[in-house]
């Protein structure tokens, strides 16, 4: 008995490509959201300027110029507008949330 395999290796490297930008776009969003609801907030620009980020890129950028002063500050937020503000909200997102991004990229995967 003789048995023949044959792969669409194109087809297959499209789908998974599909597949990736679909998850690193989910991924991109729920990070943003995640970290946001840490980050420090007087009228909200800081926390705005992260929208103009792409996702599926896999980068966030907090955009405006005092962004990294903020993130590395040594002292303490104020927690007026926002009570769950820290320093670093990146870190703290991803310290609080990294298994649950970790099941949404899974899922995404597993769902083809």
């Amino acid at each position: 008995m003789e048995t023949k395999i044959t792969f669409n290796v194109d087809k297959i490297t499209k789908d998974i490509g599909l597949i990736t930008s679909r998850a690193q776009k989910k991924l991109d969003a729920q990070v943003m959201k995640d970290s946001n609801f840490f980050c420090p907030m007087d009228t909200g620009t800081l926390k705005k300027s992260v929208l103009s980020s792409v996702l599926g890129s896999g980068r966030l950028v907090w955009s405006v110029d005092y962004a990294k002063k903020m993130y590395n500050f040594s002292g303490t937020v104020s927690k007026d507008s926002n009570p769950n503000a820290s320093v670093k909200w990146f870190e703290v997102a991803k310290s609080r949330y990294k298994d649950r991004w970790t099941k949404l990229v899974d899922d995404e995967y597993k769902k083809g």
